[in-house]
This record gives structure tokens, C-alpha cells and sequence, in this order.
């Protein structure tokens, strides 16, 4: 279970937006010092939402597997 919600308005199909990166690479490998972090791998689910209004909002997501769950609510003001 999947949960994205903005301002009390519920996303759904979240699944459609997971990303894998589909191997082990250097996470420094653009920086000019040349340093290296590897390895690093990325697996998530990304959404781009459209620009949200001037004001306060609220931001839920989450997620649940069958001996884990994640909950995080951010407040975030724009400007």
C-alpha cells in the first residue's frame, strides 16, 4: 500500500511511478574533485506534481509492507 496526499486530496496508481536504477553506480561521478560513492543504487517512487499556490500545505506519504510501515507529513510553505 502506496500513499500520496496533498492538502486532503489522495493520489492514486503511485505504483506506475517506481524507478530502479538498474545497477550499482558512482553517485560522485559528475564532481570535479573526482570523488567516489559507490555503490550506490536508487529504488523509490517519484511523482512530480504541478506548482502548488502561494500559502500552507500539507504533504502525507507512506507506505506499508507486511513487517514494515512508513508514515511522514510535512508541512511545507510556498511562497
Amino acid at each position: 500500500m502506496l500513499v500520496l496526499e496533498v492538502d486532503g486530496v489522495r493520489y492514486d496508481g503511485l505504483q506506475r511511478h517506481r524507478q530502479a536504477s538498474p545497477e550499482c553506480f558512482n553517485a560522485w561521478a559528475r564532481h570535479p574533485s573526482g570523488a567516489r560513492l559507490f555503490p550506490t543504487a536508487s529504488n523509490g517512487y517519484y511523482v512530480m506534481l504541478k506548482p502548488l499556490p502561494r500559502g500552507r500545505h500539507t504533504i502525507n506519504v507512506g507506505g506499508a509492507l507486511p513487517r514494515m510501515s512508513q508514515a511522514v507529513s510535512d508541512t511545507l510553505i510556498v511562497e
